[in-house]
């Protein structure tokens, strides 16, 4: 993707970038500066395991590298669907991503249809049925990177992910996972777009030095 076109997305998106790309007449040298930074310890938000949770998640397999788990509302129809699927898109195409079809590979929800008993078990229960989940669909298309659109589950789901050398990952996966604002969120609150937009940073530069590397290897 050019970059006439990803600026494209961005404006559909409803976020500003300002990144001048040669020096501003009249506009001042930029001025060096070295600046230490210790790392702080972010610690996540505890989940208790007999919080009753609830919740479901699409999972979208968009290419061989990349997968998307979006949280949906309880009630919702086929509009808001439609919405949250161009919305979808079109921060794809502003990272960069390269994809023929979005492709929706499965569902899943928590609790499980026809045991509605097991949101009595807790949180643990939840956790345990969605990293099951997870594993499976990895082992299956070998994605190495994840970006959940997470609402109601993002606690329980930032409470279990390690941090590795900066990087956020999934227990027992060795992938890259990127939790922000579902979708539906992003849809009701525009404001959130350029939070949204800040989290997604780190894999927009991640993409970008992967389709380098290739360019450079080619």
């Amino acid at each position: 993707m050019n970059e006439v076109q990803r600026q494209a997305y961005l404006q559909l998106m409803q976020i500003d970038s300002y990144f001048p790309r040669s020096p501003l007449p009249g506009a001042k040298p930029s001025v060096s500066v070295s600046v230490a930074v210790e790392p702080v310890a972010v610690s996540a938000p505890e989940t208790r395991n007999d919080e009753p949770v609830q919740f479901t998640l699409r999972y979208y397999r968009v290419n061989a590298d990349l997968a998307v788990m979006d949280e949906t509302p309880h009630a919702g129809g086929q509009q808001d669907d439609r919405r949250e699927r161009a919305l979808l898109v079109a921060i794809l195409r502003a990272l960069g991503v390269n994809f023929s079809e979005l492709e929706l590979a499965g569902e899943f929800a928590w609790p499980v249809t026809g045991h509605r008993d097991l949101v009595e078990k807790g949180a643990g229960a939840a956790w345990r049925g969605l990293d099951g989940y997870l594993h499976g669909r990895q082992a299956s298309h070998g994605f190495n990177s994840l970006v959940v659109f997470a609402g109601g589950c993002a606690k329980l789901i930032n409470s279990h992910l390690e941090v590795k050398s900066g990087h956020r990952y999934w227990p027992g996966l060795e992938m890259d996972i990127t939790v922000t604002q579902s979708l539906n969120a992003i849809l009701t609150v525009p404001t959130l777009k350029r939070g949204v937009w800040q989290d997604l940073q780190p894999l927009y530069h991640s993409l970008r030095q992967a389709r380098q590397d290739q360019e450079n290897s080619a």
